[in-house]
């Protein structure tokens, strides 16, 4: 009888113990499963890489981290850049965006780096003001000199019936904003069909460039042609041409300069179709309510990678040269992350005339834009001449010969 306890008691001790092992790896597997879908359900980083023609293979450049938070609103974007002598990821700067309670965002702070330190300082910051009907009336830029943030420019927004008619771009001289460039919009329906610039000059506005948009049936973007304009007529300078899927995603960008073919690029985008990108978080949200006025997001579905290619004119071929890898798992490690600064020093800033790029690498490219997103210079020399341009903060792209790219603001006196 004694046997029989003890050998039952065993039995019962046994299922028991499967019960709470099933049980709990269930549990356990609903735990991986459920942080798996999290994880797959957050754009949490990418990585740009450029293609090394000598080995044939990619090599990393720089790469970012996302944060959101728990309304998926992107709350801090980090800029890393790819160290080729370490093998590892180091610091740059970081973007950290704050949301009013109806989802848009209300101030975009810039911070750079400090190797000395290893703290992010403030650099520049953007603060963005809505109407009761929540649409974006004006954003003001802001440098962080000394220990005071201190006016440079303001984008001021107008709308007629509800629909935004101009923007203008004032600078701020110390005292007062001047103004300094005019967009006017034109719609057929609701398709913007043309940006119209305007400088102002003396005590009135002068035509200067223009951007016309072509659409399909599907009122999807076709085309974009740029214009400036000589005092007598339009002359075309570039354009852009928009191929798009049956589910709206934008898979290519054709850019095209006017009479200098080997200035030509594309890029093409790989999607996943089956998942719609609004079920993501992702970096990509319109956070103002006219992110995407100027240029319509390309995303629908879920993106993958961005490939840019050059046009090779000898081969008369476009040879791919860039690539971003967007990745819905992890972040960049930050174990891996050497804290050091960007390879690139630039000065002076703000400045009226030139300005001078030092590093230790040789320049392959620099590209400077306004904050329209416009390029308006490409040079290849360690010294540039920006007296032409308007005042205003401008975005300096620069990459060396490693294909290492390094990200600046740069104000224009």
């Amino acid at each position: 009888m004694g046997y029989y306890l003890h050998n039952q008691f065993h039995v019962v001790l046994k299922d028991t113990l499967n019960q709470f092992i099933m049980k709990n790896f269930t549990l356990i597997i609903m735990f991986l499963f459920s942080t798996l879908l999290v994880a797959q359900n957050q754009l949490l980083s990418s990585i740009d890489e450029y293609y090394d023609t000598a080995t044939s293979q990619w090599i990393n450049s720089s790469g970012n981290n996302y944060v959101y938070d728990s309304n998926g609103n992107l709350t801090s974007e980090e800029f890393l850049f790819w160290d080729t002598s370490t093998s590892l990821w180091q610091q740059g700067y970081q973007t950290i965006y704050s949301y009013n309670a109806n989802g848009l965002a209300t101030v975009v702070l810039d911070q750079n780096y400090n190797s000395t330190t290893s703290q992010y300082e403030d650099s520049y910051r953007i603060t963005y003001s809505y109407n009761s009907s929540n649409q974006l009336i004006s954003q003001v830029f802001e440098e962080y000199v000394g220990s005071a943030w201190v006016s440079r420019d303001r984008f001021t927004v107008t709308y007629t019936n509800g629909v935004l008619t101009t923007a203008i771009i004032e600078i701020w001289n110390g005292s007062q904003y001047d103004l300094e460039e005019r967009f006017t919009l034109s719609y057929n329906g609701s398709n913007i069909t043309q940006f119209l610039i305007e400088d102002w000059v003396g005590s009135q506005w002068v035509l200067s460039e223009r951007d016309l948009i072509n659409y399909n049936g599907s009122n999807q973007r076709t085309n974009r042609i740029y214009e400036e304009w000589d005092g007598t007529t339009w002359n075309e300078t570039d354009r852009e041409t928009y191929t798009s899927d049956t589910f709206g995603n934008r898979i290519s960008t054709l850019s095209s300069v006017i009479g200098n073919p080997s200035q030509d690029y594309k890029i093409d985008l790989n999607f996943d179709i089956s998942i719609q990108l609004s079920t993501l978080d992702h970096p990509f949200k319109d956070k103002t309510g006219i992110d995407f006025i100027y240029d319509e997001s390309p995303f629908v579905s879920k993106v993958l990678t961005s490939t840019e290619s050059q046009y090779d004119s000898a081969a008369m071929i476009f040879s791919p040269n860039y690539r971003t890898t967007f990745n819905y798992n992890s972040t960049l490690s930050n174990s891996d992350i050497a804290l050091e600064t960007l390879p690139f020093k630039v000065y002076p800033n703000p400045t009226s005339e030139f300005v001078f790029i030092e590093g230790p690498e040789l320049i392959h490219t620099v590209e400077l834009y306004d904050m329209m997103g416009r390029k308006v210079m490409e040079s290849t020399n360690e010294r540039i001449s920006i007296h032409h341009l308007p005042s205003g903060l401008y975005n300096l792209m620069i990459e060396d010969i490693n294909g290492l790219k390094s990200d600046f603001k740069i104000i224009k006196n």
